[in-house]
């Protein structure tokens, strides 16, 4: 990855968790449960900002508790630098959660290490093995948590970027109807009235905002807070209608 994105994700990520910890609660006007549903976030750099701003719109009234497992500068494609399932798998050992949700894609348009073989971005064997491993991540994670949603990645600013971020997205929507699992796009929040890419755009109060951070990828915290609307809009409908939490899940084995 260039040393400039890497430094963008590191800026990013830092901004975005000191400011989750610095704006107050809101109230989400949910009647709360017998016990919080736990969501366990996972992820690269995007997945930290979708944390803040899940944590930020399911905050208050004690209906969810959203846990963080992602981790910047990780993805699907480079498992010879960080193999994203067994990390989930170690993070989950003895743990279980009622959601996971899953945000990843921007350090994976790359080439990826096949043996000693490396395989161009989105060739068919390159397509078949992050398939692959997509599932299987989607697969440790259903049998750890009741529901698993994968977000799609948002606009980018660069066109050939943005292009390779749509090939993903697709891949990510096919292989998510294929599992039977929600797939929530993020495109329609972060482009403007006219579908374009905008640093700035008009938020819920009708003000114009700065969205997106300085490498045109990731957002500012109010970009993120725009981007998990949809995902806590879902969430929040889908546990409507699954109804009460079930009083063992979400908890380590023998917590009471």
């Amino acid at each position: 990855m260039a040393s400039r994105q890497a430094k963008a994700q590191r800026r990013t990520a830092a901004l975005v968790l000191a400011l989750a910890t610095l704006i107050g609660p809101s109230s989400t006007g949910a009647q709360p449960p017998a016990r919080p549903r736990v969501i366990g976030v996972f992820g690269d750099s995007l997945g930290d900002g979708l944390w803040a701003g899940l944590s930020q719109a399911l905050r208050g009234g004690g209906a969810f508790q959203v846990v963080r497992f992602s981790r910047p500068a990780t993805g699907l494609a480079r498992y010879d630098y960080v193999n994203v399932e067994e990390r989930a798998r170690r993070q989950l050992a003895g743990r279980r959660i009622d959601i996971a949700v899953v945000m990843l894609g921007a350090n994976d348009e790359q080439g990826m290490f096949a043996g000693r073989q490396v395989l161009a971005f989105d060739t068919p064997p390159w397509r078949a093995i992050y398939a692959a491993r997509i599932d299987a991540l989607a697969s440790l994670l259903r049998r750890n948590a009741g529901a698993v949603y994968w977000v799609g990645l948002p606009k980018m600013r660069r066109p050939a970027y943005d292009e390779k971020a749509q090939r993903l997205n697709a891949l990510y929507e096919m292989r998510a109807r294929a599992l039977g699992l929600p797939f929530v796009s993020t495109i329609s929040a972060t482009v403007d009235a006219q579908g374009r890419y905008s640093d700035r755009l008009i938020d819920g109060d009708g003000r114009s905002r700065l969205m997106r951070g300085p490498d045109g990828v990731h957002m500012t915290m109010a970009g993120y807070r725009r981007l998990a609307a949809p995902v806590a809009d879902k969430i929040r409908a889908d546990m409507v209608r699954a109804g009460p939490a079930p009083a063992g899940a979400g908890r380590p084995p023998g917590a009471p």
